[in-house]
């Protein structure tokens, strides 16, 4: 990460911000590991208890129920339940926070060129989520950021993926407005996350997504740098 804004700190200020994204994404994914070894390691000591149990022969009739969490397998899928969806879950909130982080930080840089520079008009725009800063920074600032880039339409399918989980739960049919986009990203990356009647999220996804943010700030660092590059000489 190489943000470094000459006449200003909100660089070294986003460096900052950016590596304890980075620790939050390292601690909730370690979290979740935590969790799943937790589940297999108490139904793989369960399975021997029936093992062991089935060599009885006054046990002829057994039930093999494993149970987790107070839950059990009579009805439930609890592989999926331990090792896909509760993960997805904790997942799905940690990317909601790196969301609001970026768009939190695009604001800030927007209201910090209005106070360095009187001129520049009032922090308003009809667009939302970080079309809005994007906006301003284009339109007022000056700073050329494409919006037709690799870079960009990873932004925006992000974008998509944390709308339907927070205004659907995650849950998403070919009904949906963006279904073809996500399903196209989903077909391209489906390491990292998969559809199953809603979006799950899997290990690498986090990654993934502050790996595209840390890349979206790079490269308006770079404009920043050549503009005010400019300016000053």
């Amino acid at each position: 990460m190489s943000l470094d804004f000459p006449k200003s700190s909100y660089g070294s200020h986003l460096n900052i911000f950016l590596e304890l994204m980075e620790s939050f994404v390292e601690k909730t994914e370690s979290q979740i590991l935590g969790w799943i070894s937790e589940y297999k390691k108490e139904i793989f000591n369960q399975d021997l208890f029936w093992e062991e149990m089935k060599k009885d022969p006054n046990q002829e009739y057994i039930s093999c129920i494993r149970y987790h969490s107070n839950l059990s397998d009579c009805e439930l899928d609890l592989d999926f339940i331990f090792t896909e969806y509760f993960p997805s879950f904790q997942r799905k909130s940690a990317l909601i926070s790196l969301c609001s982080f970026l768009e939190f930080e695009l604001m800030q840089l927007c209201k910090s060129y209005k106070e360095i520079v009187p001129n520049y008009k009032t922090f308003q725009s009809k667009d939302v989520w970080i079309d809005r800063s994007v906006s301003y920074l284009i339109q007022h600032v000056g700073l050329t950021i494409s919006k037709n880039n690799i870079i960009w339409n990873k932004i925006k399918i992000i974008q998509k993926i944390r709308n339907a989980i927070v205004h659907q739960n995650g849950q998403i049919t070919f009904q949906h407005k963006d279904y073809k986009e996500i399903n196209t990203f989903f077909l391209k990356n489906s390491k990292i996350w998969n559809i199953q009647n809603e979006i799950i999220l899997k290990d690498g996804f986090l990654q993934y997504v502050l790996k595209s943010f840390n890349d979206f700030f790079e490269q308006i660092d770079n404009l920043i740098y050549k503009q005010q590059s400019f300016t000053y000489n």
